[in-house]
């Protein structure tokens, strides 16, 4: 295990690809991850512990990641970002705040898949984040053609698939949140399943955040509405998503 380190002191694969197609997602997660002085403990020769203490040990305001192997990946850093991006615009501390930074931090993924098929871009992230969709896919999906549907949607507007892969699975999980719920939610959640983004709840392991909010926030109490206000605003348009996000990284959220 090597000491803890800040994001300019590790590096950052794949970085020339993202930044050879102009992304400025990626500009503005390095930013927020700097100026939270993100902590990053790496495991060098690690295969999968870092992955599993994260898993354990996360909490959104340590500001700390472990890492497998000695860098990170670009679509780590605007994961980590996004998470603490809406969890700062959001006011955090609160379960349905803590779920739409994860909903939104995940769908990054698809966000970033689709701007570098969009610009023809060929690279391991991309072959492996299709093959685990694929792989979900095939289990889950109703109909044979679903991850096509996926994917033309994608290609389409990577912001707005983004934006409604997010919402569903805030959808999704919300009233699982409370596990005195469950058997009152249950047709909902039967009639959810056959969304086309419902592989998606197991791709992106949502039970790990329903368990993990659980026991960070075990009493419920009413979301004071920042929540919804902050969702409206990142699904408005990918320029208003975007100004949200260097909101943060500028601290403008802070004055208002």
């Amino acid at each position: 295990m090597v000491p803890k380190r800040f994001l300019d002191q590790i590096d950052i694969y794949d970085r020339d690809i993202y930044e050879s197609i102009d992304l400025t997602l990626f500009n503005l997660a390095v930013g927020i991850v700097e100026r939270n002085r993100t902590r990053f403990t790496t495991f060098p020769n690690s295969k999968g512990v870092a992955r599993i203490i994260n898993l354990l040990e996360w909490q959104s305001h340590a500001y700390h990641e472990y890492l497998d192997g000695e860098g990170i990946f670009v679509d780590q850093v605007v994961h980590i970002a996004l998470h603490q991006a809406v969890d700062e615009l959001s006011g955090g501390r609160h379960p349905e705040s803590a779920l739409l930074a994860e909903a939104y931090a995940s769908a990054s993924d698809l966000y970033l898949l689709g701007k570098l098929s969009q610009a023809g871009v060929e690279c391991d992230f991309v072959v492996e984040t299709l093959e685990s969709l694929g792989s979900y896919y095939e289990m889950y999906a109703d109909g044979d053609n679903a991850m096509s549907r996926l994917l033309e949607q994608l290609l389409i507007d990577p912001y707005q698939t983004m934006v409604d892969v997010a919402h569903y699975l805030m959808q999704f999980c919300q009233p699982l949140l409370y596990s005195c719920s469950l058997p009152e939610v249950m047709d909902e959640i039967q009639r959810l399943e056959t969304d086309l983004f419902y592989p998606l709840v197991h791709h992106y392991n949502t039970t790990n955040w329903i368990l993990t909010i659980r026991s960070q926030y075990p009493q419920w109490y009413p979301d004071p509405g920042a929540v919804d206000k902050i969702k409206k605003r990142l699904g408005t348009s990918e320029t208003h998503f975007l100004g949200c996000v260097r909101e943060v990284v500028m601290g403008l959220h802070e004055e208002k």
